[in-house]
């Protein structure tokens, strides 16, 4: 493959979930193919809290130089 090529190849977003603090997420630690696998997980996780439990849950999404970026700020998820 040229280099060309390889930069024009379509490169993989992995999201993952974050804490209030902007932080991973210390118990939803995964990567994610998508936005929607990402709050469907962290739904999941939620449904299995205490009523009165409503932590923030954020998304980030990579970048293609291997940073990631926020897409959706930390908040409860209802």
């Amino acid at each position: 493959m040229s280099r060309l090529q390889l930069l024009a190849a379509p490169t993989s977003r992995r999201y993952r979930l974050i804490d209030a603090a902007l932080q991973p997420h210390p118990q939803l630690d995964g990567l994610y193919e998508s936005l929607e696998a990402a709050l469907e997980e962290a739904l999941a996780w939620c449904g299995n809290l205490a009523a009165h439990q409503h932590p923030a849950v954020g998304v980030e999404v990579s970048t293609t130089s291997g940073n990631w970026r926020t897409v959706r700020y930390p908040q409860p998820l209802s």
